[in-house]
């Protein structure tokens, strides 16, 4: 699996977060769903094309929705960074594909299928198409007879904070997170709140920032990993912001003495001088 497809998964993973997502967005807040109800579900299918041969497709996170062995519905979740003109396509095949599994046990009913897709995007809002019909050409005479189909995007950085107040835990901290960075570019993060899945939502934040600093602070230690927060990351930041300053200053000065000692002996190598220099400025 692609790293950053694995990386944008992992907090979502989790239960408690996957729930949160689904009671926010889909039940305005209600905690409709327990994270102890829910079931990992199988991610990859297969399928035939029109060339004949067996493809598989993979989904990023589906669990099931169950009250004690009753299943109630499947649910998915979707990451994007970008937009997809083609999502409705897409989702509509994953949706399809868990319905077709569901046929295999004859002793269960069929249960709905739900996908919420995660948009992550702050510089431009999700403006392709949300429903099958407004991607494909369908001449007018056969449109009644041509199912349509909607998807679900929530645009996480975009949320307003009637709606943010919906979530709680670690996604209401990566989305308060990116609504802010949306605003302003240069913020600073503020949230006192504990962060529960620390290491995931650090590789989540260096995939939608496209910024590997965040990826860093997951091997800097901590006293009291209770007290983990955007504001300690936001101090840690700072420290790798300030150490990586010092050694390009550090850097740029070997750089420039190398070339001075090359100037004045031309009888020594670049690296005899660079050795010369990284000496005098350890």
């Amino acid at each position: 699996m692609h790293q950053k497809d694995l990386a944008e998964k992992l907090l979502f993973d989790y239960n408690d977060v996957f729930a949160d997502v689904i009671n926010g967005y889909v039940f305005k807040g209600n905690q409709t769903i327990n994270e102890n109800q829910l079931k990992d579900s199988k991610i990859r299918t297969q399928f035939k094309a029109d060339d004949s041969k067996l493809h598989e497709q993979e989904r990023d996170i589906l669990k099931e929705w169950c009250d004690s062995d009753i299943r109630i519905a499947i649910c998915g979740i979707e990451n994007q960074t970008l937009p997809d003109e083609y999502m409705p396509l897409r989702v509509m095949s994953y949706d399809g594909a868990s319905y077709k599994s569901q046929l295999i046990d004859k002793n269960q009913k069929p249960v709905p299928v739900m996908t919420v897709i995660l948009y992550f995007g702050t510089e431009k809002r999700w403006e392709y198409p949300r429903n099958l019909k407004n991607i494909i050409n369908i001449p007018p005479e056969i449109d009644d007879f041509v199912n349509d189909y909607r998807i679900n995007v929530l645009e996480v950085a975009w949320m307003e904070e009637s709606e943010l107040e919906c979530f709680s835990g670690d996604f209401k901290i990566v989305a308060n997170f990116l609504i802010n960075r949306r605003k302003n570019p240069g913020y600073i993060p503020n949230d006192p709140t504990v962060i529960k899945h620390y290491d995931e939502m650090m590789k989540l934040l260096t995939i939608v920032t496209n910024d590997k600093k965040y990826e860093k602070i997951i091997s800097i230690p901590t006293d009291n990993k209770e007290a983990r927060s955007m504001c300690t990351v936001a101090q840690n930041l700072i420290n790798i912001g300030r150490n990586e300053g010092i050694n390009e200053g550090k850097s740029q000065s070997i750089d420039r003495l190398t070339e001075y000692f090359m100037n004045q002996n031309p009888e020594i190598t670049a690296e005899e001088a660079r050795d010369m220099a990284t000496k005098i400025l350890k």
